[in-house]
């Protein structure tokens, strides 16, 4: 083994292929037969869905399904919800949407102009509902709720296992810190400085977007191609979702260009699918942002 001293730049096993453009990252990957996905999202802040209609969606020349919320809480062998800490996330928005951007619905097509022109096909009635866009409006006493109730699973992080949710208010967990002695610390103080100080929304920066390829193998195996930090954590809220052991879900990273912590949960806003869709009625299955059709011989991509 070669010594090295502390300090010493020492180059990474795979930079040769990364800089000169052989490395092949998910966006690259291609299997035959993929079908392409795209999702619907909701333009509101917080609404109630009245009612959705697919019937146009599908009827488009190459669109293989469609996935709402109709075709998930009808089946149990699929759990809506999820979520590493709080079971907050739903594959798809079933009462209601809560933020701009939620995904409403999912569609499969053989052709990615397909998949977008059924989005625009789907017909879907909102009931806008007050939003709450300030942290301190969303703590005051009467605020609209998010969530009308915690879900928390039965098992999560250990270091938030003292996450204490308020029910009927939308705080997620009230946590205290004090060291020394604080009323002594104010009175031997020359100066006392208060501020509230905000900071915008930033989003990390990767050289790759996030997404990822699923297939269901005939044997009912879940195998994801995905640009995750944090594979363990995939295949568990996978193997959640679809209820069943997690030695049926296999998680397969390949070259990840960049992280930052943005890549460790589920968050896989462009996504591809690899196996055949259970027919045009829509019975397939997806987790946040990505698209698992049921097993099939149609490979798919997106």
């Amino acid at each position: 083994m070669e010594e090295t001293e502390t300090g010493e730049s020492i180059r990474r096993l795979d930079y040769e292929a990364k800089i000169t453009g052989r490395a092949e990252y998910l966006a690259d990957m291609k299997v035959p037969g993929m079908c392409h996905g795209k999702i619907l999202r909701s333009p509101h802040p917080h609404a109630r869905i009245r009612s959705l209609d697919t019937s146009k969606a599908l009827s488009i020349r190459g669109v293989l399904a469609v996935l709402t919320r109709d075709d998930i809480v009808k089946d149990q062998g699929i759990d809506p919800y999820y979520g590493p800490v709080f079971k907050d996330q739903t594959i798809v928005a079933v009462e209601k949407v809560r933020h701009v951007g939620d995904p409403v619905a999912a569609v499969a097509a053989l052709e990615p102009e397909a998949a977008e022109e059924a989005l625009s096909r789907i017909e879907i009635d909102y009931e806008e509902m007050p939003a709450v866009l300030d942290v301190s409006e969303a703590m005051a006493k009467g605020a609209p709720l998010l969530h009308e109730s915690v879900r928390m699973p039965p098992h999560g992080f250990a270091d938030l296992a003292e996450l204490k949710p308020v029910e009927g208010t939308n705080i997620c967990t009230h946590f205290k810190l004090v060291k020394g002695d604080v009323e002594k610390g104010f009175a031997e103080s020359d100066y006392i400085f208060e501020d509230t100080f905000t900071l915008p929304t930033t989003q990390h920066c990767s050289l790759e977007p996030h997404g990822c390829i699923a297939s269901v193998e005939r044997d009912g195996r879940i195998v994801v191609w995905s640009t995750t930090q944090n594979p363990f954590v995939v295949r568990t809220q996978l193997a959640n979702i679809f209820k069943v052991s997690v030695s049926k879900v296999r998680i397969v990273v390949p070259y990840l260009g960049g992280g930052y912590g943005g890549k460790v949960y589920p968050s896989l806003s462009r996504w591809r699918s690899r196996g055949r869709p259970a027919g045009r009625s829509g019975s397939s299955s997806a987790g946040r942002k990505s698209f698992t059709p049921s097993p099939s011989t149609r490979p798919s991509s997106g």
